[in-house]
């Protein structure tokens, strides 16, 4: 089967009863505006999430999937929604992000935003109340090569173009 009318920019997630999550456009569904699509494993679709993020204007980043079901995405604001794509709430991040996303154990979810180049890492409740933000100095934000952060017994790694830095 296939799915969508849209060039994808990023890896579908999977969740533990093989249904499928991916970012398209169909003809099919929503007037061919973006949306978050769940399918199941045969290609049929158990439901539709449009957005108004910003969606095949670049890199668009990797969404994320909490043991909860929770599904974390977007571009210019995060969203989330449930397994069943029911909304939860959405966080407006004044610039964007096109770092995949990454959430830890606790369902917090870590994100790098950028205006031209990365300016900073947040941190997002599960309810998607800021728990903090740690803003680079000036001139060491290693400009746009920033990697996706990992997480480790309490501590954040983030790769840049030349520069690793470590978050405690």
């Amino acid at each position: 089967w296939s799915f969508g009318n849209s060039e994808q920019e990023q890896a579908p997630l999977i969740d533990n009863q093989n249904n499928i999550y991916l970012h398209a456009i169909s003809h099919s569904y929503n007037n061919s505006k973006p949306a978050l699509f769940s399918l199941t494993k045969y290609g049929d679709v158990n439901w539709f999430y449009p957005h108004n993020s910003r969606y095949l204007i670049g890199p668009f980043p990797e969404s994320t999937i909490n043991k909860w079901g929770d599904i974390y995405f977007g571009y210019d604001t995060l969203y989330c929604v449930d397994y069943k794509g029911r909304f939860n709430w959405k966080y407006n991040l004044d610039n964007h992000t096109t770092v995949p996303l990454v959430n830890d154990a606790d369902g917090n979810i870590y994100l790098i935003k950028s205006k031209r180049f990365a300016e900073g890492v947040i941190c997002l409740s599960r309810k998607g109340e800021l728990l903090w933000e740690f803003l680079f100095p000036d001139g060491l934000s290693g400009g746009m090569g920033f990697e996706s952060p990992v997480l480790g017994k309490g501590v954040m790694y983030l790769l840049s173009d030349n520069l690793i830095y470590k978050i405690e």
